[in-house]
């Protein structure tokens, strides 16, 4: 590959981009994809526009459901048709999305609802959502040359590890490489590449000794030589 003269950090980047983009689940949903925050929106429409009415009382400056205003006019001896007539301005509720903002990974849109989901407070509802990239050659060519950079980076950067009779891995700095074949796991042989993950594992010459966590993913990996 052509030197690219990359920082440690823009790497490390690249990388970790392509490994979410390879394990996050897409929800049945083509390349090129992406994330956004949809928002769901309550906004007043037209009486009867939808199966629930909205009856604001202008006296108390408050809105009521039909069922409780009319439990409450019964209460009170008050006509419900008259009471609403005279006192009540009538509308329904309707639900509108609102997609905020663009992520390419799960990780990424996580993060952000981690730091930022107090935002969207005023909204009824908030998740995530994927939309295909419909006919949009420039994002699909993107993301195309990203996982194709950030293989070849993984493929310089990737090193064979002397192993002791039990050497400790830690997950925020490497990743265990492996596929499944016939219902077992089998992993290269200690290929340790970078990654980021919270646990550890433990490795000896012969066999794995405890189960990969990936991505939230739990594969048990059964003790194995190799």
């Amino acid at each position: 590959m052509q030197n690219l003269n990359l920082s440690k950090e823009a790497i490390d980047f690249l990388i970790d981009f392509a490994l979410q983009i390879e394990i996050q689940d897409n929800r049945a949903t083509a390349n090129p994809y992406y994330y956004q925050v949809r928002c769901i929106k309550e906004l007043p429409a037209p009486k009867d526009y939808t199966d629930e009415n909205v009856y604001f009382v202008y006296q108390d400056n408050e809105t009521w459901n039909e069922k409780d205003l009319k439990e409450w006019c019964q209460k009170e001896g008050n006509d419900f048709d008259g009471f609403v007539s005279e006192h009540c301005e009538v509308y329904s509720k309707q639900e509108v999305n609102e997609d905020e903002n663009i992520f390419f990974t799960k990780k990424d849109y996580d993060q952000h609802m981690e730091l930022n989901g107090h935002n969207y407070r005023y909204y009824k509802k908030a998740y995530s959502y994927i939309k295909y990239a419909n006919r949009n050659p420039e994002i699909k060519m993107l993301l195309e040359t990203i996982l194709e950079i950030a293989k070849q980076l993984k493929e310089e950067k990737s090193f064979w590890v002397p192993i002791t009779d039990e050497t400790k891995f830690e997950y925020d700095k490497y990743y265990l490489f492996g596929q499944k074949n016939n219902g077992n796991w089998i992993f290269d042989k200690f290929h340790i590449s970078y990654s980021r993950k919270d646990n550890d594992i433990l490795i000896n010459s012969c066999y794995i000794k405890k189960f990969i966590e990936i991505a939230g993913w739990t594969h048990y990996a059964p003790t194995m030589k190799f």
